[in-house]
């Protein structure tokens, strides 16, 4: 069992979202990165917190949020 039984996880939380106001955060909530004009991150790494289950229906929910701010912010120019 050593040898073939072995760990996994998801990293994520590295990049969080959150207000320009909070030292912790580092995109706004449409992903953009505060301070670097230009840069968004749509991925695992914006969730505020590691998920309790598997990362993989978090993380296209952000992909879809983030997509949509985009566009958004594309059709706003």
């Amino acid at each position: 069992m050593r040898h073939n039984v072995f760990g996994n996880f998801h990293p994520t939380s590295t990049c969080r979202m959150g207000s320009a106001q909070d030292p912790t955060s580092v995109t706004d909530p449409s992903g953009r990165v505060h301070g670097i004009s230009g840069l968004r991150v749509a991925d695992a790494s914006v969730t505020p917190f590691c998920p309790r289950a598997n990362t993989n229906i978090p993380t296209i929910m952000v992909a879809e949020k983030m997509s949509d701010a985009l566009l958004h912010d594309r059709e706003q120019q």
